[in-house]
């Protein structure tokens, strides 16, 4: 079996980063986000190869000697001679493996690895990677809205351009990029839950990933779960244009339907709309105030130079054990 391209590989990653989270959900948005920036960017270069080239990956052609005949072989094919065409004069061009590189984004570096040729008359060079630095910052945006709302063909294809205005892809490359990733979200949001034993879910929405991308503030509602086994998945993803009671209701209820069993207990903010949506959607499950909403909103009303002191008592009442125990330190967790 051949290497997988790294577009396939980045996909396997975002896989993995959906069912094995390990981070809190801002973190986890956040890597998300960059994973599908990463995995989006090596579409285009792969589509632009593939352009170029006439051939997909792994798919070879006859020699202009042999179209009537046999496919000819070549002794030298490997997985990087993955595609295989011939120019006017009838030089056969092959994949050359990749090149690394970083590009510069705004949620943070991303490593790619952009395709190489040899046998070409000149250097061949992706139009992608001679305009990144103008593309990318739409490109950063355009993929949040993507995921989470929804984008056309026709949007993308106004941002894939070059410096002149003219298309860097195809519109059926562009479209099967965009379809790519619409694809694996819905299949991640509307996979079966049923046989997940939920103890612990976690819910929130997400702001910081919005603000990066300078647009209007929305929120990312998440929710992810530590299971009976002790292993942490991401349950759902959506977009929250208000953080209310009906908006929270909705998020629940898609679970459900999805067959999510009701958890022991569940962890979130003090927003009022999302305590009563648990309320009246999860009528078994115990909710707990979440420790890191706490102390941050504490911590915001503290002078510096005394946070770090009182934040760590307060930090003790809460991990004690023992709940006769924990019931004697708020005494002393006393602000002079």
């Amino acid at each position: 079996m051949g290497k997988l391209k790294p577009s396939t590989q980045i996909s396997n990653e975002l896989i993995q980063l959906l069912l094995e989270s390990r981070n809190n959900s801002e973190n986890i948005i956040s890597e998300l986000i960059r994973k599908t920036l990463k995995k989006e960017i090596q579409l285009i270069l792969e589509e632009e190869v593939k352009s170029y080239l006439g051939r997909d990956y792994y798919q070879r052609i006859e020699s202009p000697e042999n179209k009537q005949g046999n496919r000819q072989d070549h002794d030298d094919y490997d997985s990087n001679d993955s595609a295989l065409t011939y120019e006017k004069s009838a030089k056969p061009i092959y994949r050359n493996g990749y090149e690394n590189y970083t590009i510069k984004t705004q949620v943070g570096k991303i490593p790619i690895d952009v395709p190489q040729l040899r046998n070409t008359d000149e250097p061949y060079r992706s139009v992608f990677m001679q305009n990144n630095k103008r593309i990318c910052p739409e490109f950063e945006k355009m993929i949040t809205q993507m995921y989470l709302r929804g984008c056309s063909t026709r949007d993308l294809e106004k941002v894939l351009v070059d410096q002149t205005g003219s298309p860097i892809l195809s519109r059926s490359s562009v479209s099967m990029i965009n379809q790519s990733l619409q694809r694996e979200y819905e299949e991640f949001s509307t996979r079966d839950l049923s046989d997940l034993d939920v103890v612990y879910l976690f819910v929130d929405g997400v702001y910081e990933s919005m603000r990066k991308q300078k647009s209007r503030k929305e929120a990312i509602l998440c929710a992810w779960a530590i299971l009976s086994d002790g292993t942490k998945q991401m349950l759902h993803l959506s977009l929250g244009n208000k953080e209310n009671t009906q908006t929270w209701k909705e998020f629940f209820r898609h679970m459900l339907d999805r067959g999510l069993r009701e958890p022991l207990l569940i962890i979130s903010d003090g927003s009022t709309g999302l305590k009563k949506a648990i309320s009246e959607v999860l009528t078994t499950t115990k909710h707990q105030r979440c420790i890191a909403h706490k102390l941050r909103n504490i911590a915001n009303k503290l002078p510096d130079e005394h946070r770090s002191r009182v934040l760590e008592k307060i930090r003790n009442v809460y991990y004690q054990t023992n709940k006769e125990v924990a019931e004697t330190f708020p005494n002393r967790v006393q602000y002079k």
